[in-house]
């Protein structure tokens, strides 16, 4: 039987409470779901019906061939991407990968993100529209982003968006394989979009797919963003919610709003 086409892998560097949570949130969607750590799994936890654990150990994340981009061999700041390399590799066979970090949140759970898997086929889902090197020339990881000479893009194609929540084709992550064996490095919010645009590869947003397929956006900017998130009128997908007691809050606010 060929694998289920989608792949939707939680990631969190700790088993926790909330990481449970999210992880069983990702399982009621009914995709092929991964449990991605990059922490060994405690004594007390072992056998407690995680067989879809993943634990990635640092030579699974930081391969030499990827050269610099594996230097710092540290997932924070801007290495999630090098999970999704590694699910790529540890899960053949699917046609779409999720990645969603384990303090991204939807109060009603992922069928959502079912819905938006189905509705669209584009390489690249990130759930805000990237913004370019010329409208945010300060963003504090541009330095880091390295593309070689025969790759070179102007700094008016360069792109930066947020992604612990982010679904990419086979086709784009063995790119993204291909680049950081070629010198490619760099952030991973900065990479991923500016090598999608690079190679021709197709990308949208979250609300994009959402607006034509249900006729709603999913989550805005109060919502989702690196820092804090409040809650916003009609958001389905919230970032960073790090703890229960967070969601629990959360889900009382959005409820004393309606």
């Amino acid at each position: 039987m060929a694998p289920d086409p989608c792949c939707m892998a939680l990631l969190s560097h700790r088993l926790c409470d909330t990481t449970l949570a999210r992880f069983d949130d990702v399982r009621a969607t009914g995709a092929d779901a991964v449990l991605l750590l990059t922490e060994p799994l405690g004594r007390a936890v072992r056998g407690a019906g995680l067989d879809a654990a993943l634990v990635l150990s640092p030579d699974d994340l930081y391969r030499p061939e990827h050269g610099a981009k594996s230097a710092s061999r540290r997932i924070v700041p801007g290495n999630a991407d090098l999970a999704l390399l590694a699910l790529r590799r540890a899960r053949p066979g699917h046609a779409r990968y999720w990645l969603i970090e384990y303090d991204v949140f939807l109060p009603g759970g992922c069928a959502p993100l079912a819905a938006l898997d189905a509705a669209s086929t584009a390489d690249l889902l990130l759930p805000l529209r990237p913004e370019s090197r010329a409208a945010n020339p300060r963003w504090f990881h541009w330095p880091g982003l390295v593309i070689p000479p025969g790759d070179a893009r102007p700094e008016a194609a360069q792109q930066h968006g947020l992604i612990c929540l982010v679904r990419a084709s086979a086709a784009l992550l063995d790119a993204l394989d291909a680049a950081y064996r070629h010198g490619w490095a760099g952030h991973a919010e900065a990479v991923l979009p500016t090598l999608a645009a690079a190679r021709g590869f197709t990308a949208t947003t979250l609300n994009a797919v959402a607006r034509r397929a249900i006729g709603r956006k999913v989550t805005d900017g109060r919502a989702f963003n690196a820092f804090r998130c409040t809650p916003s009128a009609g958001a389905l997908i919230y970032h960073p919610v790090k703890t229960e007691s967070a969601a629990r809050s959360l889900r009382d606010a959005l409820a004393g709003s309606m």
